[in-house]
């Protein structure tokens, strides 16, 4: 669980991806609980065998009780300030984009998106952009996602016009490498993807520490009016500066340590005079 911090800290980091969830399961025990309670008992979410002749092939869970895991997604993951209490105020924009079969996982992306204040003493609304995920279905969800937003005809011709000129224009790259491949400086060519690696090394490190802290497995120490920089890597936490310090540190020595040695100097002494007289037997 990660410890969320006061909300001065959660303001720095508005629209930033701060923590996921650990997977839950959507089992049918809950499916046929959340449908007593709400009434919502149509076939496809309470009878195994109706729905195995389904589109679906299963049963799914209610659209609403995938909603309603936000709370418990949200509670196990993030630690709270202590508080008098919390309301749920409502929700902005909500999209069923792909369905929940039984037996699936889903997990939270939890991003905080706006921090004000209400006309009560003391209280602040905080909003939050969270996005449900379904395991071992990111990657259609987010093409599905990608075209619902596309409302309009308009808007769909351009998202697959944007697949098929980004698919041509990969392949134009990829031609125009192969053909200078031959004529590349492999000395300079060797040094400027050493120095990239290297750089992205520094990047991930900050990103593997940053998931670690958002999963709980380590602690964060945020440190004050330092950016929070995700494309880079760099979050303002005390261990995320020492790591990144380290691999910088030894970046460093790799490069001034090998200049910094000058080559030891070694004399030949002259050959004797005798040692090169050359006598012939009579």
């Amino acid at each position: 669980m990660m410890d969320m911090g006061p909300l001065a800290a959660l303001k720095r980091r508005l629209g930033e991806e701060i923590a996921v969830s650990d997977w839950l399961e959507v089992t049918q025990e809950r499916i046929n609980a959340f449908a007593a309670a709400t009434g919502d008992d149509q076939w496809i979410h309470v009878d195994p065998q109706r729905a195995a002749a389904s589109p679906f092939k299963t049963t799914i869970a209610h659209g609403f009780l995938t909603l309603s895991l936000v709370s418990i997604l949200l509670r196990s993951t993030l630690q709270f300030p202590p508080q008098r209490m919390a309301i749920n105020y409502g929700v902005n924009r909500v999209r069923f984009i792909t369905p929940v079969p039984v037996g699936a996982r889903i997990r939270a992306r939890i991003a905080p998106k706006a921090i004000g204040e209400v006309d009560v003493e003391g209280a602040s609304q905080v909003t939050w952009d969270i996005t449900l995920e379904r395991e071992g279905a990111e990657t259609i969800v987010f093409f599905q996602a990608l075209v619902s937003g596309a409302t309009e005809r308009p808007e769909r011709h351009a998202v697959f016009a944007g697949v098929i000129v980004g698919a041509v224009v990969l392949a134009v790259i990829f031609f125009g490498l192969r053909n200078l491949v031959s004529r590349i400086p492999i000395g300079a060519f060797f040094s400027v993807t050493s120095i990239l690696l290297y750089t992205l090394a520094v990047v991930f490190v900050g990103q593997g520490i940053a998931s670690f802290q958002e999963s709980g497995v380590m602690g964060a120490t945020f440190i004050d009016h330092l950016p929070t920089l995700p494309m880079l890597g760099f979050f303002p936490t005390v261990q995320t500066v020492i790591a990144q310090g380290i691999l910088i540190l030894l970046a460093a020595a790799a490069v001034f340590v090998p200049m910094s040695r000058k080559p030891g100097s070694t004399s030949v002494a002259p050959a004797h005079p005798e040692a090169q007289r050359v006598h012939s037997a009579s």
